[in-house]
């Protein structure tokens, strides 16, 4: 399970709040840009329940983050960086 990023749009940080049932799961955030371009890939550890993306080494623009499970891309949303 997977919500909306939050704030959106970002200045500085950015968080994602998740929940993963399945501990055998392997799940993560994959950030890319408009062009397709991967930026940074987020492992989601089951254990947790909140991934923080860093907008410092982003580029004001829009991205997008899809979440993987079992490298089988299963949502995107988009995400506004805002400098």
């Amino acid at each position: 399970m997977l919500k909306d990023v939050y704030p959106n749009p970002i200045i500085d940080n950015a968080f994602v709040d998740y929940q993963i049932l399945n501990e055998e799961v392997k799940a993560k955030i994959v950030l890319h840009n408009i062009l397709g371009n991967i930026i940074e890939e987020y492992p989601l550890i089951s254990s947790e329940n909140k991934l923080k993306i860093r907008a410092d080494g982003l580029n004001a623009g829009i991205y997008f983050y899809t979440l993987y499970i079992d490298n089988d891309g299963v949502i995107t949303r988009k995400l506004v960086v805002k400098k």
